[in-house]
C-alpha cells in the first residue's frame, strides 16, 4: 500500500515535469511567480529594518535583541517561501532564473546569520563599554566610547544582500536567460583577448646551446 503511494506520487511528479510551457512564460509572469517575487521584496525589506534594531539593541540588551533574532528569523523564512515556490515545477522558473533566485537568497540568508553569529560570540560587543544614563526615570544603559565596529560592518552586508536581491535580482526567464548569455559572452570575450596577446607573443624560442 505504501508503496503504491509512492508511485502515485512519482507519477504525479513526471505528469507536471512533462507538460510543456506555454510560451508566453518568456516574458510572462504567472501569478504564482509574481507572488514568489513579492515574498521575496518583502522578505528582503523586513530583514532590512530589523537588521538595524538588532544591531542597535544587541549591543545593549541581550534579552531584546534575541526577541529581534526572532523577527530575522520571520523575513527569512519569506525569502524562503518565496524561493520555494519560484523552484516548484509549476512556477516554469528556468534555470537561469533559478540560479539567479539561490544566489540572491542565499547571499541575504548569510549574511544574516553572520551578524548573529557576531553577537553570539561576542565578537560585535568586545569592547563596548556601558555607562549608566543618569537623570532618568529608568535604569537606562548607553554605549560609551566603543571602538567596536564589527556589528556595523556585519549590518552593512546585510543592507547590501538585501538591496542587490530587490534590485538586482531579474524578474522572470526572459530577463535571468539575457543576463546568464551576457555573463558567458563577457567571459568568452575576456578568454579571446587573452588568448590573442599569446599568440602576439609568438613562440617560446629555444636557448642555442
Amino acid at each position: 500500500k505504501h508503496g503504491n503511494s509512492n508511485d502515485s506520487a512519482l507519477s504525479e511528479t513526471e505528469n507536471i515535469f512533462s507538460t510543456p510551457l506555454p510560451l508566453s512564460h518568456w516574458r510572462v509572469l504567472t501569478t504564482e511567480v509574481e507572488a514568489a517575487y513579492k515574498l521575496l521584496n518583502d522578505g528582503a525589506e523586513y530583514i532590512h529594518a530589523t537588521s538595524t534594531k538588532y544591531a542597535l539593541v544587541g549591543k545593549v540588551d541581550s534579552k531584546e535583541g534575541g526577541n529581534l533574532a526572532v523577527e530575522l528569523r520571520k523575513g527569512a523564512e519569506l525569502i524562503g517561501t518565496g524561493t520555494l515556490l519560484l523552484f516548484s515545477p509549476t512556477s516554469g522558473a528556468s534555470r537561469s532564473l533559478r540560479h539567479y533566485v539561490k544566489q540572491s537568497s542565499r547571499a541575504v540568508i548569510a549574511s544574516v546569520l553572520s551578524l548573529i553569529q557576531s553577537f553570539e560570540d561576542g565578537s560585535a560587543v568586545k569592547g563596548v563599554t556601558f555607562v549608566d544614563v543618569k537623570n532618568t526615570t529608568s535604569n537606562e544603559k548607553k554605549i560609551h566610547d566603543n571602538p567596536n565596529n564589527v556589528a556595523a560592518q556585519k549590518t552593512g552586508a546585510v543592507w547590501s544582500a538585501c538591496e542587490s536581491l530587490q534590485r538586482s535580482l531579474p524578474k522572470g526567464n526572459r530577463a535571468a536567460m539575457r543576463r546568464e548569455l551576457m555573463v558567458w559572452v563577457r567571459d568568452c570575450k575576456e578568454s579571446i583577448e587573452e588568448f590573442e596577446e599569446i599568440i602576439e607573443l609568438g613562440p617560446k624560442l629555444d636557448s642555442v646551446s
